[in-house]
């Protein structure tokens, strides 16, 4: 390997490029880097002028990788990947975690539980930046480059390693105030004279239906919805408000539960859902501060989603 083809400073244009493809823009791959814009166009330049190939295409409004640079791209981003846990393997031994840390997270739960504890968590570990991303449905951990994520129902990608996190049940609730007005129901029947606030499925445009058990059965009930709404905490918001009963999942009820701001109707009819699954690609779940935030996870969890729910049936 001569000197000449691999010049020292070539790592450093190769970060630059991963941190680019990364990025819709110079602008923004410049903030990641802390440079400017216009160095990482001249770092750019210079990596395609010594790989003799075009690796992006640039516009006015926005960048992309050509076919040549989307395949340098990922080959890049695996090297890079393997020297950062390389350098990892060899500091597991200091007293203090550090580095970044991806985290994906479901919408609902990471608001409602693990935003509002990262406070503490950044206290503990002064040293961790999180990146955090709030997205439903399944990701591809590698291809996206996220180190730990949260995964309703049991994962399929048997080479994660897979931790179970919580489980998590759906109950129907509504204000104390609503209930005054207009009475508590006594069974599933009387939903009928009630009014219902329903979760409109964006992907679908349809109302979700309330999967309730009943008997030990689960039962599909199509509630006639007075409100209907593609977003749950705004659901939640109305429902705290008086407006209806609403469907959701426990953990999103605990500080209202607790604060007596909402009530569980009809508690026997609560119906248990997936578990939460707490997931990390094997190689990153050996490092220090993986496994840390994973068992922060745990600790926050400590007791049951269910909890306030539970006390406040008493």
């Amino acid at each position: 390997m001569s000197s000449e083809k691999y010049p020292a400073d070539l790592l450093s244009g190769i970060a630059a490029f991963v941190q680019v493809g990364q990025s819709t823009s110079f602008t923004e791959a410049a903030r990641r880097l802390n440079i400017s814009a216009s160095g990482v166009s001249r770092s750019m330049s210079r990596l395609e002028e010594r790989l003799g190939a075009r690796l992006i295409n640039r516009t006015t409004r926005h960048l992309s990788l050509t076919p040549e640079g989307a395949l340098y791209f990922e080959r890049c981003r695996q090297i890079l990947k393997s020297l950062e846990e390389a350098a990892e393997a060899l500091g597991e031994s200091r007293n203090a975690s550090e580095g970044r840390l991806s985290v994906r997270l479901p919408k609902s739960f990471g608001r409602a539980l693990v935003i509002p504890a990262l406070a503490e968590y950044s206290v503990r570990y002064p040293k961790i930046s999180l990146d955090i991303r709030l997205a439903n449905g399944v990701a591809d951990m590698e291809e996206e480059g996220i180190d730990v994520a949260m995964h309703l129902g049991q994962p399929r990608d048997a080479h994660l390693v897979a931790r179970k996190l919580c489980s998590i049940n759906y109950v129907l609730c509504a204000s104390p105030d609503y209930l005054r007005r207009h009475g508590t129901p006594r069974r599933l029947s009387d939903l009928a004279n009630h009014r219902c606030l329903t979760y409109i499925q964006p992907r679908t445009n349809t109302y979700r239906d309330w999967e309730l058990t009943e008997k030990g059965a689960t039962v599909a009930y199509k509630p006639q919805g007075v409100l209907n709404v593609d977003d749950v905490h705004a659901l939640l918001e109305a429902a705290i408000h008086g407006a209806g009963i609403v469907y959701c999942m426990d953990f999103l009820i605990r500080k209202p539960v607790a604060a007596r701001s909402l009530r569980v109707v009809l508690p026997k009819l609560a119906h248990e859902g997936p578990p939460a699954y707490i997931v990390a690609p094997p190689h990153r779940y050996r490092i220090r501060r993986v496994r840390e935030f994973i068992d922060f996870l745990f600790e926050i969890l400590a007791k049951p989603a269910s909890r306030a729910i539970h006390d406040s049936k008493s």
